[in-house]
């Protein structure tokens, strides 16, 4: 067996590691991020076999530029969280939008930090 620490990670390789709480964040410089990210992130869902996972499109505080904020329970090598961002620019086919730079965030959920918070932060929109 081998062991693939990269974005190409397959679904077999993604079953060594335990299912895990990602925070993610998709944002882009200075702009709204495309509405049709939030649609397209169904599709990194389904590509990392996530079973539990939610997702909205939220105002930011400080330059009230609209972005994606979701948490995942993804298997995924939690020392590896490029490669990780790397496979969400992927399958949201971000380089598409040759005009918008994206900063993408993945972070294991920190202590105190919990589903039931994630879901009242993403239904508050």
């Amino acid at each position: 067996m081998h062991l693939i620490n990269s974005a190409n990670t397959s679904k077999f390789d993604m079953d060594l590691y335990p299912q895990e709480s990602w925070s993610i964040t998709v944002a882009a410089i200075k702009t709204d991020v495309p509405r049709i990210i939030l649609t397209r992130f169904q599709a990194f869902l389904d590509n990392v076999n996530c079973k539990l996972g939610i997702a909205c499109l939220e105002r930011g505080d400080k330059e009230n530029n609209l972005h994606l904020q979701a948490a995942a329970e993804i298997k995924w090598n939690r020392t590896e969280s490029k490669a990780l961002c790397k496979k969400i620019r992927e399958d949201l086919c971000l380089d598409d939008f040759n005009d918008i730079y994206f900063k993408i965030s993945a972070k294991l959920f920190e202590a105190g930090q919990t589903w039931m918070g994630m879901v009242g932060y993403c239904q508050k929109v």
